[in-house]
């Protein structure tokens, strides 16, 4: 579906507010929004998660159709003179947000379809503020630097075969397809907490596991036990926008897929005090 049509769609089932939320990101790529022009989509993450998304949001909702086609055409230049990004884009993506208001009757195309959305002479810092998007908040990674942790994912990207190569970035579209491979290569470099982080969720469906060795005290203080556990993930954005407050940040639900280790409630039969006074709880 086109970019225009796509935001259409999800502006009049959840109201204009939705450019300025994170969200709008996952039900883009539900709708494959960004199929023909991947590299629009850095341009409308830049949009959705900063204060622009925010201002075309006031403008549409509080000013004149012609004050906010001024705004519109001054962040057009800004997101090609600041954020680094090619103009045809930038006129793109604000465009067709324009077009899916009312505002705008017509969209121009861009005339590539590569995946580089920045300029090819912009400035490092550019190159990776495009590249990273809001993942840098993602925690820490082995490697420290936003770069530096995006080499791994960028280079699994690549590796990417069959159905799960033409699968749309986000949790809406990657909790639908079971796969069942290990990444814990990817999980150990980083590059797992910076596409859970960033809500793309690239290289990651249910069914995925990790390996991991971890040390737990033995039962009735007998020293340590190591066990190796496989940790599959379950689901993508499980409660993302649910509860009380809303939950915000992009997440996976990862269980493990044995009991971990055994134990029991008490060391003799007797369930005085319950769960809340029991060994398995105090210790």
């Amino acid at each position: 579906m086109k970019l225009q049509e796509a935001l259409r769609k999800v502006i009049r089932q959840f109201g204009v507010s939705v450019i300025q939320e994170k969200r709008l990101m996952s039900f883009l790529a539900d709708y494959r929004a960004f199929d023909d022009y991947p590299a629009v989509r850095e341009v409308m993450k830049a949009i959705a998660t900063g204060e622009c998304g925010k201002d075309l949001c006031r403008y549409a909702t509080e000013e004149s159709d012609d004050e906010y086609l001024k705004f519109a055409d001054s962040l057009k230049e800004s997101l090609a003179s600041e954020k680094s990004f090619k103009q045809e884009f930038a006129d793109y993506a604000v465009d067709s947000i324009s077009f899916a208001l009312g505002i705008a009757s017509s969209v121009t195309e861009p005339g590539d379809n590569g995946f580089e959305a920045v300029q090819k002479n912009a400035g490092g810092q550019g190159r990776r503020r495009a590249q990273s998007g809001s993942g840098t908040q993602g925690g820490g990674s082995a490697h420290g630097g936003t770069s530096q942790r995006q080499a791994p994912s960028q280079r699994r990207r690549r590796s990417l075969s069959g159905v799960f190569a033409s699968v749309p970035d986000g949790a809406d579209s990657h909790r639908r397809f079971y796969r069942g491979e290990d990444i814990t290569a990817a999980f150990d470099d980083g590059s797992f907490s910076a596409s859970v982080a960033d809500g793309t969720f690239y290289d990651i469906f249910p069914g995925d596991y990790i390996r991991k060795t971890i040390t737990v005290p033995g039962v009735a203080n007998t020293g340590t036990s190591t066990y190796e556990v496989k940790f599959v993930i379950a689901d993508l954005d499980a409660a993302i926008n649910h509860g009380s407050p809303s939950v915000t940040t992009h997440h996976a639900v990862i269980v493990p897929e044995t009991p971990v280790f055994d134990t029991y409630m008490n060391p003799t039969n007797t369930n005085a005090g319950g769960y809340a006074g029991s060994y398995m709880h105090t210790s």
